[in-house]
């Protein structure tokens, strides 16, 4: 049953038909018939210090880069971007209104899954890149609602998803810290979505 599927599948890690990748020792899932324009990458978790996922998801898009083509266009919340200039990489646009953790004087994006999407199809349409034509990049537990809801906005991609999955046990967000902190806050959130429409 579809609405069962969409609550309750991939919520850890993301199962689907894909090929394996490699890229300098770092392995990945894709499709590896597929021609994307673009790269959209969505955070995991507020931190982009070396041992935050958002690390991994940057190293992602560089990879992606080089397997798919050196010229994509790459769209991606703003932690990721963070991690990007400390690699050197500066072709990016950068999604998400950012604001400084008074706690710590953290600068994380004040956004959510959908507006982050949302953003990329304004990006995509002022640039003349074809939305049929997106690779997704998020954390395996991520990556399903992120599909899902790009779905719903007219988007027709396909994940890039790193083989490591880890989980930031000491990120600014407490529910992606691990899968016991995830998952239920995960299942709420698609229970939701499926409510507003919003995948």
């Amino acid at each position: 049953m579809k609405i069962i599927d969409d609550l309750f599948s991939n919520l850890t890690d993301y199962n689907e038909n894909l090929e394996r990748v490699e890229i300098e020792g770092r392995k990945y899932r894709t499709k590896t018939d597929f021609n994307p324009s673009t790269i959209i990458g969505q955070a995991f978790g507020a931190d982009y210090d070396k041992n935050s996922y958002n690390q991994i998801l940057a190293e992602s898009v560089i990879d992606a880069r080089k397997y798919f083509g050196n010229d994509l266009a790459v769209i991606v919340q703003s932690e990721i971007g963070k991690c990007l200039n400390e690699y050197g990489e500066f072709r990016y646009h950068s999604i998400g209104e950012v604001y400084e953790n008074d706690e710590n004087s953290t600068i994380v994006s004040k956004i959510d899954s959908q507006g982050v999407l949302l953003q990329a199809k304004e990006v995509l349409k002022k640039r003349n890149l074809d939305k049929e034509k997106v690779i997704y990049i998020a954390h395996p537990a991520h990556i399903y609602r992120v599909m899902k809801i790009g779905e719903k906005i007219g988007f027709n991609g396909a994940p890039f998803i790193p083989e490591i999955v880890c989980w930031p046990s000491e990120d600014l967000q407490p529910w992606v810290r691990s899968p016991y902190l995830w998952v239920p806050r995960e299942i709420a959130t698609r229970v939701h979505h499926k409510i507003k429409g919003i995948m």
